[in-house]
């Protein structure tokens, strides 16, 4: 049985007292019977009923339409309207105020419960939908990622504050354009191959550039979506990822320069061993040539040209050199976290995820920020494609003392016993499939790096179950 509350507005007291027997005997309780608007307001403030009974002819200067429109917009009750009066003016504007109900007298207790049960029920219906409404605005606003809300024909309709900060636009400026115009001309073909595709399956993941307001290209990462088939209307979720990209680059140029510097180190000692033999025998033969010899100018000649290939030597290897990177103290946590986002679109593309187990307490270290990264994302990312679809790469993180340890495990085929002595050569790869496989350098160029920083790296396989690779560094 319902017990919800009614306020009964009604200028004649038998029809009042009528109302109120029907509604008890329909279980209901009766907030307040009054008869005029200024009552109605006071009373609906004071006892906040779930619904009002509005007769639309009151006593006073406001009638029912207009002190229901009051206590619609200022308590959010349900009105539903009681009159005998159904003409046209009436009903329209009645109509604005947005009731809940109309019935029209007399009427029948049958009638006026099944009226209220119905308003009760779509006024609960309407503030679950607002509080639905208002979390998606606030996830929608407070997303640390750009969210586009546009149709079809790429017409934005709505966009979050993180949106107008990417894109250095207000909010009216994006609502005025279509998501073509923000990317370059370059990216044409693939914006319309990603439309083509949502249009075909409903959703798409790729990456493309946005245009700022100043001219400036972002790269970005786009996550799109029909969330409306019936009107197209597409949910586009852009994320920034121009400094990513950008630190890959740079991993990936730093590889190459260490492979670069490793095969010029074998060149220079293969140069300099036959180079340091004929100085010895040019010496030698120096010492047996007068000076006043008609070619002894050549004699010196030669000297010098011996002399700057060994500087040319110098200068090459100091080139390729491992650069010294900047000592900083940071969190190792902190950088895992940071190569796990550079590797998200790769994970999500070999359908692998990653796990970490670290300490309770963060780690913090005194070491070259950079070159760490540049370790683990060639170690995590061998992991990754070592992997099959499903597999998980296992992070975990320990200290030794005065020295750290991060760990690496795949879920792959293992290394077989006869290759694992050239796992660290340059140019080496296990990798099988020809779209994951490199240059060979990643692992040579980790040991580089970790020799220069004092430390160490070493491996542990088993064929049909994965790889293990452990890092160790000092702390400092």
């Amino acid at each position: 049985m319902s017990r919800s509350k009614i306020l009964v507005v009604e200028d004649e007291n038998i029809v009042a007292k009528e109302i109120q027997k029907s509604l008890i005997d329909l279980g209901y309780r009766i907030s307040g019977l009054v008869s005029s608007g200024d009552e109605a307001i006071r009373s609906a403030e004071k006892m906040r009923p779930d619904v009002v009974l509005m007769d639309i002819k009151l006593k006073g200067e406001q009638d029912g339409i207009e002190t229901a429109e009051e206590i619609k917009n200022r308590f959010d009750i349900p009105v539903i309207y009681l009159t005998a009066y159904a003409d046209e003016d009436t009903l329209h504007r009645a109509k604005i105020t947005e009731p809940h109900g109309y019935i029209l007298k007399p009427f029948k207790s049958r009638e006026l419960n099944a009226i209220i049960e119905m308003t009760l029920y779509k006024h609960q219906a309407e503030k679950l939908l607002l509080e639905r409404e208002e979390r998606f605005r606030r996830l929608f606003e407070q997303s640390n990622d750009a969210i586009f809300i546009h149709n079809l024909d790429g017409s934005i309709i709505d966009v979050n504050t993180r949106a107008c900060e990417m894109l250095g636009h207000g909010r009216k400026e994006l609502l005025l354009i279509t998501m073509g115009m923000l990317h370059p001309d370059t990216e044409d073909e693939v914006t319309k191959r990603a439309y083509q595709t949502i249009r075909d399956t409903g959703s798409i993941c790729y990456e493309s550039q946005f245009k700022k307001s100043d001219g400036t290209l972002i790269e970005v990462d786009i996550s799109a979506g029909i969330i409306d088939e019936e009107k197209g209307i597409i949910q586009a979720i852009a994320r920034d990822i121009t400094e990513r990209r950008r630190t890959e680059r740079m991993l990936k140029e730093n590889e190459k320069l260490i492979a670069q510097g490793r095969m010029a180190t074998r060149i220079a000692h293969e140069i300099n061993n036959p180079l340091g033999g004929i100085k010895n025998s040019f010496l030698l033969i120096k010492s047996g040539v007068p000076e006043d010899h008609p070619y002894y100018e050549y004699v010196d000649i030669i000297e010098r040209e011996i002399d700057r290939i060994s500087r040319i030597i110098d200068q090459m290897l100091n080139l390729y050199r491992p650069g010294k990177k900047p000592i900083t103290e940071f969190s190792v946590d902190e950088v895992i976290r940071d190569v796990m986002a550079m590797l998200e679109s790769k994970c999500r593309s070999n359908q692998v995820s990653i796990t970490t187990e670290v300490s309770k307490s963060p780690l913090v270290v005194n070491m070259s920020r950079d070159h760490l990264i540049q370790v683990l994302f060639n170690i995590i990312q061998n992991g990754i494609d070592a992997s099959p679809p499903g597999g998980v790469v296992k992070i975990g993180v320990s200290e030794h003392g005065d020295m750290l340890t991060i760990s690496v495990s795949d879920e792959g085929d293992g290394i077989p016993e006869d290759l694992r002595s050239q796992v660290y050569e340059p140019f080496f790869t296990t990798k099988k499939d020809s779209r994951k496989k490199g240059l060979g350098l990643g692992l040579s160029v980790c040991k580089s790096i970790l020799d220069t920083m004092d430390g160490s790296i070493r491996f542990e396989s088993e064929i049909g179950k994965g790889t293990v690779f452990h890092i160790s560094l000092p702390f400092t």
